[in-house]
């Protein structure tokens, strides 16, 4: 069911087909649901919306949540969603509202009982505005283009931002987190972990992490500063060829780019000398061809 006064929205007919996730794509549903604070980075068309409908229907299987709010923009509110969960079987139950429109139809979207309230980071005003001094009512907040709230200094993040202290859990979709440079990753994070990761304070994080570059107007990284990134290795099914890349490095790479990756171990000292590394070469396929 797709509850919306808007007429733009395409219609197609369900095929309502099993969704059978693919190996990293359960990787990241376990991720979400492991976190309270997350942030899917995959590349358009790799299925964050399929993903997050199963991390949240599993929640409401369990009685852990009960409304989803989805902030993106008006294209992906009237053309995705909706048409996304029509495709598959496990999703055709969830109901969604679009809020948006007549003030009037603001408030009938927002009173519809659904299990999915579409909305624009434009509409984000007039909703904490209409929620004013009342719980807000969503126990998981969908952030889809997480790049729409890197600004920290935007009303947008500033309405959102205190009335997700009410909210269990926040995830954010994005294929593109720092389109001009680590400079965009404060807003974003922020949004999402009320600071935890980069600080609660803009200036904090450019003094830290930045330098003035020639001009005394720009920011540039300072040396080292992307440095020293550690991640970790989640297991894929046997013979997959899979590569997840995981932690604050997930934001500097994508799929297709070559990795070198570095394991460590730790050695009593009379093992040291018996201990051989093991070096393994890959093809383009992430299959063995060398050790």
């Amino acid at each position: 069911m797709f509850a919306s006064h808007t007429h733009s929205a395409r219609r197609i007919p369900p095929t309502h087909k099993e969704w059978i996730p693919r190996g990293y794509q359960e990787h990241a549903v376990d991720f979400l649901l492991d976190r309270e604070a997350a942030a899917l980075l995959l590349d358009p068309g790799l299925g964050k919306t399929s993903v997050t409908f199963e991390a949240f229907t599993i929640l409401q299987e369990e009685g852990l949540a009960k409304k989803m709010l989805v902030v993106t923009p008006l294209r992906v509110c009237q053309l995705v969603w909706r048409q996304e969960a029509a495709k598959w079987t496990q999703f055709k139950h969830l109901r969604f509202s679009l809020i948006h429109g007549t003030n009037d139809d603001k408030m009938k979207a927002v009173k519809r009982k659904a299990d999915i309230y579409l909305i624009n980071p434009e509409g984000i005003r007039w909703l904490t505005d209409y929620l004013w001094g009342q719980k807000f009512p969503f126990d998981t907040v969908v952030i889809d283009e997480l790049t729409k709230f890197k600004n920290n200094q935007a009303v947008r993040h500033k309405k959102l931002l205190p009335r997700l202290q009410d909210v269990q859990r926040r995830w954010g979709l994005t294929g593109t987190f720092l389109p001009n440079g680590y400079l965009d990753a404060f807003g974003q994070m922020k949004i999402l972990d009320d600071g935890a990761a980069l600080g609660r304070f803009f200036s904090h994080y450019r003094n830290k992490y930045f330098e003035k570059g020639y001009d005394g107007f720009s920011y540039e990284l300072r040396r080292g500063a992307a440095a020293g990134i550690e991640t970790y290795v989640v297991p894929a099914p046997s013979g997959s060829g899979q590569v997840c890349v995981m932690g604050a490095a997930a934001h500097l790479a994508k799929s297709g780019d070559k990795v070198i990756i570095m394991a460590f171990a730790e050695l009593e000292e009379d093992e040291i000398a018996e201990h051989k590394p093991k070096i393994i070469i890959v093809d383009e396929n992430n299959r063995p061809v060398a050790k």
